[in-house]
């Protein structure tokens, strides 16, 4: 489900129109339409919004993670942190970041060291490079990590209660 399909499943789940959803989010009709019809990418203000409404993680609105939760403003060297942390525990150098990702060395080296901000697409991929949620690089959400697969428990366990709640839903909408 691309991001625009699940703003969509979002709004329409609490009954409300592009129009009324764009007064709350304090936007243009036309810019929220072009979220969903994926014409237009949100930028990460929008996004941290749209978490923060529906109560959901940025794993969720990025397909990454069935998981409900709480979103903080992120600090731009955090995430830094996070991002190099992230790299250095998978024993991966830059270069084969760079290699694996398809993002210049010296932009990732720009990342780490708090020069520049990466997008939440950039952030997304570097995520499933590293094997951590998008969440953990930019709002610094732990979790336990089981060392024999690199399974993310918590989540997991989250995730198999959300998607039993999520398959009630579509029984009952069903009826």
């Amino acid at each position: 489900m691309s991001i625009g399909e699940r703003l969509r499943y979002l709004r329409e789940s609490i009954s409300l129109s592009q129009g009324d959803l764009a007064k709350t989010l304090n936007i243009a009709r036309t810019t929220y339409s072009g979220y969903e019809n994926d014409i237009r990418e949100p930028d990460f203000h929008f996004i941290i919004k749209v978490a923060d409404l529906y109560n959901v993680t940025l794993d969720y609105l990025f397909d990454r993670q069935l998981k409900e939760g709480q979103i903080v403003t992120p600090k731009k060297e955090e995430i830094s942190l996070r991002l190099k942390k992230s790299r250095e525990l998978k024993g991966l150098s830059q270069r084969e970041v760079s290699k694996l990702s398809g993002i210049n060395n010296k932009t990732i080296s720009g990342y780490e060291n708090n020069v520049s901000e990466p997008d939440l697409l950039t952030i997304s991929k570097l995520a499933s490079i590293y094997g951590v949620s998008i969440d953990w690089i930019i709002n610094g959400l732990h979790f336990k990590i089981d060392g024999s697969n690199g399974v993310l428990e918590e989540q997991l366990e989250h995730s198999r209660e959300l998607l039993q709640k999520f398959k009630e839903l579509a029984e009952q909408i069903k009826v």
